[in-house]
């Protein structure tokens, strides 16, 4: 059984699309039709989302899969069946790739895809927290999700423990140590590669060449 040997598992507004992207137009790596199938993040999907969440996801994972698989951009799909179907349905090639940001903050993706597949790759991109987070913020106002300046959202938020799909854990995303911990306690480190999108920004010819080689 074909199996995705390829992650990029954040952090979410640091380049995982532009990485992901640049990573599918080689010949050796193909993407999903789904960029974040997410399914390994069970500790965050099982808990739920708010309705909000709910209406911008507009996700049915029984539905989708009663059709030919559209391109999507995110989804959390629950059954390992259904998983293994879309990266069935995935072009051959060295690499699958599953660009799931919820990977990084879950506290079980790390564990969950080393059981699934304890030889795959890891990709990191990491950004400023600072800036990651103002990124974030400005993502949020214009999908309607956000109605306070910033400095107002971050305070409100450093009183609580961010959960995804509920808050949009500005600072929360960007506490990279801790999250990078439980990756590093199951892969070895050369299984992980860590970039910055400013390194991406400044050569991402460089990036490439070095996520080849890894």
């Amino acid at each position: 059984m074909r199996k995705a040997n390829l992650f990029i598992i954040g952090a979410a507004k640091a380049g995982t699309t532009a990485l992901s992207e640049l990573l599918t137009s080689h010949k050796d790596v193909s993407g999903m039709a789904i960029k974040e199938p997410g399914h390994f993040c069970n500790d965050i999907y099982e808990n739920g989302f708010s309705k909000e969440y709910q209406n911008l996801l507009r996700w049915s994972e029984e539905q989708y899969f009663e059709k030919d698989f559209e391109k999507r951009h995110m989804s959390f799909i629950k059954d390992i069946k259904n998983y293994n179907r879309l990266v069935e349905e995935t072009p051959k090639s060295a690499y699958i790739l599953d660009a799931s940001t919820a990977y990084l903050p879950s506290a079980n993706a790390a564990e969950n895809i080393f059981n699934y597949n304890p030889n795959a790759k890891i990709i990191v991109c990491l950004r400023n927290p600072v800036t990651r987070a103002y990124s974030h913020f400005n993502m949020a106002l214009k999908y309607g999700k956000e109605q306070r300046t910033f400095m107002e959202a971050v305070k409100a938020e450093s009183k609580l423990k961010a959960r995804w799909g509920w808050e949009e854990g500005y600072l929360e995303l960007g506490l990279y140590a801790p999250q990078l911990k439980r990756w590093l306690k199951h892969f070895d480190t050369k299984q992980v590669y860590i970039v910055w999108q400013e390194q991406m920004l400044e050569d991402a010819n460089q990036v490439l060449e070095e996520i080849k080689n890894f």
